[in-house]
């Protein structure tokens, strides 16, 4: 039990880190103005274009996803998958899931001491990180299915 902790800092540095570098690259090149006038915004989100509000998080993730074409990549994997979310929203999900996984492994550990050992959760992690992508592929897949049985 000694390394757990070491494991948890590290985990939590790496999320510290991933969380600086999504700031530094959402703030693209816009002036100090327009990033202060976002902030002083009554609604503290961005309106879409379905006039949806969206969170400061998920509007930051949408900007970045927009100027290297992955959104639109994403929406047509979301598409294919019938997944009725927003590009952004499901990066952010896969962002949090390693986390989340993380956590419940953790929280497990105490009830499973086989995830005591920082190499489960080392894996608990790395399954977490993969485990949105596999459930993408998954739902494409299986609508791919449904749709030749129409047929």
């Amino acid at each position: 039990m000694g390394m757990l902790p070491f494991v948890i800092a590290g985990l939590s540095a790496l999320a510290v880190i991933l969380i600086a570098v999504g700031i530094a690259m959402s703030g693209g090149s816009g002036a100090v103005a327009s990033r202060l006038e976002r902030y002083a915004s009554a609604g503290g989100g961005e309106t879409t274009a379905d006039g949806e509000r969206e969170s400061m998080v998920t509007a930051g993730i949408t900007r970045v996803i927009e100027r290297q074409d992955l959104a639109t990549r994403m929406a047509v994997d979301l598409a294919r998958a019938d997944l009725k979310m927003k590009p952004a929203e499901f990066i952010t999900l896969w962002m949090a899931s390693p986390f989340v996984f993380l956590a419940v492994g953790f929280l497990a550990s105490f009830v499973f001491t086989g995830f005591r050992n920082p190499i489960a959760l080392a894996l608990v992690f790395a399954i977490g990180a993969f485990a949105p992508r596999f459930f993408l592929k998954y739902r494409q897949a299986r609508r791919l299915r449904q749709f030749g049985q129409q047929l």
